[in-house]
């Protein structure tokens, strides 16, 4: 009898482990898959810090807003998630034009609320890189969710990257 109870309880610890190692296995898989899913992130470039991240799917569109520094007037960058899952330039909204913003054709703007709409050419961008200046409001909107002020970020993570990950 002694014999059995010894060869049970080594099959129960056998088990027991099987179950630990299968579950182990189970956790791994799924967080490789998960950090797989594409995700738009906002990326602190000094620190490597990641200060937002967003699922993205094609279609996906968001966009920075800042005051121009020599015009002194809005700008809003509108950008858009292709199906490869590449940032794609969309529009430039500005209310003038000046240094280093873009302009088209006459024919190809459109006029919505003061703002010239400029379509973007259809470029793929890998990434879009950022420094905020604390003197001007500058902010990033992701779909329809909140506004984030980058403008009133720390100063040690105002110099970004804003980029897709996986996919």
């Amino acid at each position: 009898m002694k014999i059995n109870n010894k060869v049970s309880k080594r099959g129960g610890r056998l088990l027991a482990l099987l179950l630990v190692f299968s579950s182990l296995i189970i956790v791994v898989l799924y967080m490789m898959i998960s950090q797989r899913e594409p995700r738009l992130q906002i990326v602190a470039n000094e620190t490597g810090e990641v200060l937002y991240s967003y699922e993205v799917s094609p279609g996906t569109q968001f966009y920075h807003e800042y005051i121009h520094s020599v015009m002194k007037t809005p700008i809003r960058e509108i950008f858009m998630i292709d199906e490869d899952y590449i940032i794609v330039p969309k529009e430039t909204w500005t209310k003038s034009f000046g240094a280093g913003i873009p302009y088209a054709e006459v024919e190809q703007m459109e006029m919505v609320d003061g703002y010239f709409i400029v379509p973007s050419s259809s470029r793929e961008i890998d990434s879009i890189h950022l420094m905020p200046s604390n003197m001007y409001e500058h902010t990033f909107q992701y779909e329809d969710e909140e506004i984030i002020v980058l403008s009133e970020l720390p100063e040690d993570v105002r110099k970004l990257t804003i980029e897709v990950i996986g996919g």
